[in-house]
């Protein structure tokens, strides 16, 4: 897998056979060989930005992974505000003087 990725050799080339009464013959539609020379940078910036996503996600879960406790610790308490919605007709931040009946 890692020579599959890592190798240029054999660079991706995607060609159609057309045979029709104007034209008859290969048209090549893809082909990368131009981003050889440019393989390894490009590699970097996507493995960097890579890396960007993953420590921005465990910075914003940090307070998570401190606390020991995720989103899914708070599933039970939303669960009991859906059921009290709809028994009630308002939720937990609004106000029951402001509701219109």
């Amino acid at each position: 897998m890692i020579d599959v990725i890592t190798s240029t050799e054999k660079l991706p080339v995607l060609k159609l056979n057309i045979s029709s009464k104007w034209f008859g013959g290969a048209v090549t539609l893809l082909d990368l060989s131009w981003y050889a020379p440019y393989k390894e940078m490009g590699d970097n910036i996507i493995c960097i930005f890579a890396y960007l996503g993953f420590l921005w996600n465990i910075f914003i879960r940090l307070p998570d992974i401190i606390q020991g406790a995720g989103a899914s610790s708070y599933s039970g308490n939303m669960v009991s505000d859906i059921v009290t919605y709809r028994r009630t007709g308002f939720g937990r931040s609004s106000s029951p003087r402001n509701k219109t009946f």
